[in-house]
């Protein structure tokens, strides 16, 4: 079977690497240049512990003080438009309670899925990207995100998900290059990091010796159709066949979906990272500082702030 993946970020190469292995003949093409976006800019997390959805009861009435501060970490440019209106709709019949409960063991079982995978290409892939199961800290600067994440850990050991809460003292033995101002904070040792760049590079490296075929730079324009079912795709630069099509392109995946008559509930959001190379002040564990919502990822020689 001959499968076409639109988008070359990490759900395209890995849906790559599993259609191959099942014998199909996959062509990847990306708007980009495969080196650059969302899949190589993040933090590298693995994080089972991330089991309550964003669309939680009380985000909202957080998100609406947010939403037009350019500097928070939740801001959505004021703008009409339906399908913003139509996401923000669901998401707000999201944070019923009822919802959120069903959903936490859904998110659980994934991540756990996820991280056992990951846990499976750093023993079978050969190259490295430093896979490290060394847990995430949670680290808080107020008293009251302390709280809130003090009932998050509870509500991870109800779901199986190890939690230790931390004091000052103890966050600081754990990681001496905590501020002294954090009040306290919990610990996930079940969560793990990786290097997104070294695992993208490695994968397209070993999925073209495969014989995955990737065309970078070429964008979709639209679709052609035989009898009601999918045959190709069209772009500037020709015509690709296929007898399936995984579009897989992140936030373009809505205009794509679109061509084809459907609706993805998708907003895009835009996130920013900085890596310092040599780190000034080395880490030892992934950490997110739960006020400002920013993650700090230690890499190979590395430190990554997003």
């Amino acid at each position: 079977m001959k499968v076409l993946i639109i988008g070359g970020g990490i759900i395209g190469l890995a849906c790559a690497y599993f259609l191959r292995e099942e014998g199909c003949e996959v062509t990847v093409v990306d708007r980009g240049d495969l080196a650059t976006g969302c899949s190589h800019g993040n933090a590298g997390m693995i994080v089972p512990s991330h089991f309550v959805p964003l669309a939680a009861p009380g985000v909202i009435r957080q998100g609406l003080r947010w939403l037009l501060d350019a500097e928070s970490p939740f801001y959505v440019k004021p703008r009409l438009d339906g399908g913003l209106l139509r996401w923000g709709w669901h998401f707000y019949r999201a944070t019923r309670p009822q919802r959120v409960e069903r959903a936490m063991p859904i998110l659980r079982d994934l991540s756990l899925l996820s991280k056992r995978l990951f846990q499976d290409w750093a023993r079978e892939l050969d190259f490295s990207f430093a896979f490290t199961e060394g847990g995430l800290l949670m680290a808080c600067r107020n008293q009251h995100g302390l709280e809130e994440e003090v009932h998050t850990a509870q509500l991870a050991e109800k779901l199986g998900i190890a939690a230790q809460v931390l004091g000052p003292r103890e966050l600081a033995e754990r990681e001496p290059q905590l501020s002294d101002e954090v009040v306290g904070g919990v610990y996930y040792p079940g969560d793990a990091h990786l290097q997104p760049q070294l695992l993208l590079a490695g994968l397209r490296r070993q999925l073209s010796n495969r014989g995955v075929r990737f065309l970078a730079n070429w964008e979709v324009q639209d679709f052609e159709h035989d009898g009601g079912r999918l045959r190709a795709v069209v772009g500037e630069r020709g015509r690709l066949a296929a007898d399936e099509v995984l579009i897989a392109s992140g936030s373009w995946s809505p205009l794509l979906a679109k061509t084809l008559g459907f609706r993805l509930p998708l907003q895009a959001g835009k996130g920013y990272s900085i890596t310092l190379s040599p780190p000034p002040h080395p880490i030892r564990h992934a950490t997110s500082l739960t006020e400002a919502k920013v993650a700090v990822t230690p890499f190979e020689g590395a430190v990554r702030f997003g």
